[in-house]
């Protein structure tokens, strides 16, 4: 008896268990179209986020890398730099060191560096004119052909003496400074002018104002050097040797070989 009521109980089970599957099963299919593409879309959803946070990470990870080797790039251009603009010097022991400077002895040396600069500018149009005279001097050429270049310099003489005028030294850099642009404003100046008319005028009269010019431009000139020597020569740091071993008659000497080596 008790075993009949056993079987009945498990078959009860089995039918219910059963049913519920069949429920479940149905509740299942009929889900609807839509629920189950915003999963779909959601998933899709998800993994872009991830892939575009990938994405930025590995952004991030690149520009650090370029901002760090940018850097580096700065840094090491600097040692190099620094290590070719150091000057060096002996000290006691003989040994070669770098020149310490002090922040006054930097702006000093600055401060001459620029007029220095003016110098060398005034002494390439200088060197021109120079190689003009030979060319005169040598007749080789037709003079009425190079007249003209004597009038063309002033168009290079004009913008070096506003650069002059503008320039801002320190007092004692400021006689050498107004001397300098006297020579360029006055001395060459008038000289080119006097060379391009004595030529293509055929004019005596500038001729021989030419000749005394050519006197004032190399004492006026000889003066500014030897006054920016004198000024150098209290800077530490100065590197000048070429100022130091110029003068017009080694440049035409050197021209004049130039020239005959052609």
């Amino acid at each position: 008896m008790r075993k009949k009521v056993t079987d009945k109980f498990h078959k009860k089970r089995f039918i219910v268990t059963q049913t519920e599957r069949v429920t479940k099963a149905k509740a299942i299919s009929l889900e609807p179209a839509e629920s189950f593409e915003e999963k779909v879309d959601a998933d899709i959803s998800l993994k872009e986020r991830k892939e575009n946070k990938n994405e930025r990470r590995k952004s991030v990870f690149i520009r650090t890398v370029r901002i760090f080797l940018v850097l580096c790039s700065i840094y090491l251009a600097f040692l190099i730099y620094g290590v070719i603009n150091t000057d060096y010097v002996y000290d006691d022991t003989g040994r070669v060191v770098p020149l310490v400077m002090n922040y006054n002895q930097i702006k000093e040396l600055d401060s001459f560096n620029k007029l220095a600069l003016q110098y060398r500018q005034a002494r390439l149009l200088y060197e021109q004119v120079l190689v003009l005279d030979y060319r005169i001097a040598a007749g080789i050429e037709d003079p009425l052909t190079i007249a003209p270049e004597y009038e063309k310099m002033l168009s290079s003489i004009e913008p070096l003496a506003i650069q002059l005028s503008a320039l801002e030294v320190p007092p004692e850099y400021t006689q050498t400074k107004n001397m300098l642009l006297t020579w360029t404003q006055t001395d060459i100046a008038i000289y080119c002018q006097n060379m391009s008319k004595a030529i293509s005028q055929n004019s005596e009269e500038h001729a021989t104002n030419a000749l005394q010019g050519r006197s004032v431009v190399y004492q006026d000139f000889s003066v500014v050097t030897q006054n920016l020597i004198s000024l150098g020569s209290l800077v530490d740091g100065v590197d000048m040797n070429d100022i130091l071993e110029w003068s017009p008659e080694k440049y035409i000497q050197d021209t004049l070989g130039a020239y005959q080596g052609e």
